[in-house]
């Protein structure tokens, strides 16, 4: 699955506050993974094994005033060496997701469900 994502803006000079969006151009968001089914006495668990993937540019974004003068100064202190870069983040998880014998949601765990 391929998407766009966003998280909260930071105004700190900080890795993450510079991961606003996902970015299309370089690959946007990706979850992949796999399932698999188990019937039990109690009823049904799906586990997951799912890997994700966050691509964006690291650039001024002009929307934000402070990006473009966070930028000016990345390039004055490095003498015009700074450059925008595409960033992938990459990690998995396990989630589970159980059901009971009527087919309704018991339990979830793991990332993303927790």
């Amino acid at each position: 699955m391929r998407m766009g994502a966003e998280v909260k803006n930071g105004e700190g000079i900080v890795g993450h506050h510079y991961l606003h969006g996902s970015n299309a151009d370089v690959g946007d968001f990706q979850i992949t993974g796999e399932a698999t089914r188990k019937s039990t006495d109690s009823g049904t668990e799906v586990a997951m094994k799912l890997g994700f993937t966050w691509n964006d540019k690291i650039d001024p974004n002009p929307q934000y005033s402070t990006d473009i003068v966070k930028s000016t100064i990345g390039k004055i202190i490095t003498f015009g060496l700074a450059k925008d870069y595409e960033i992938q983040i990459t990690w998995s998880s396990e989630a589970t997701v159980t059901y009971d014998t009527l087919g309704r949601r018991s339990q979830m765990s793991g990332y993303p469900l927790q």
